[in-house]
Parts: C-alpha cells; structure tokens; sequence
C-alpha cells in the first residue's frame, strides 16, 4: 500500500506504507509526503487545502496538531 496526493497540475510523491498504518505512522508520512508534495507540485502553501476522509488515524489528535503546527487547512468532509 501507499500513501499519495496529487493536485490540479500533477501527482505529488508516494510513500510505501509499512504494515497496518496507525495514526503515529500517518503523521510520519504526512511530514515528508505533504511538505516534498507541495514543493513537488508548486503550490502555495497558504493557497491549499488537504483533503482527506474521516478515518480515525486521519481524525488523531495527534493528525490534527501536525496539521495545525504546519498551518495547512483540512477540507470539512461530511461523515
């Protein structure tokens, strides 16, 4: 499995998943994946919005403070 994001213009990067991804590994992936993503597809950091489900590694406490500690904003996504 991987975790992978794209944006308007192209795909950003992939990472390998290793075994069951917890919420502690989510947040290890989002802190390269996200940061090289952005830089991979220039875009402005202030200018974007990550979206991703409601799953509960996504939900973490734990996700939500890296999101807010990188100032990135999380699309509202309906249950």
């Amino acid at each position: 499995m991987v975790w992978g994001c794209m944006g308007w213009n192209e795909v950003g990067v992939l990472i390998e998943v290793e075994g069951i991804m917890d919420a502690k590994q989510y947040v290890e992936i989002l802190g390269g994946g996200v940061m090289e993503s952005v830089e991979k597809l220039e875009v402005d950091q202030e200018g974007f919005y990550f979206q991703q489900d409601n799953d509960p590694k996504h939900t973490s406490n734990c996700a939500y403070n890296w999101f807010e500690k990188n100032g990135i904003q999380l699309l509202k996504w309906p249950a």
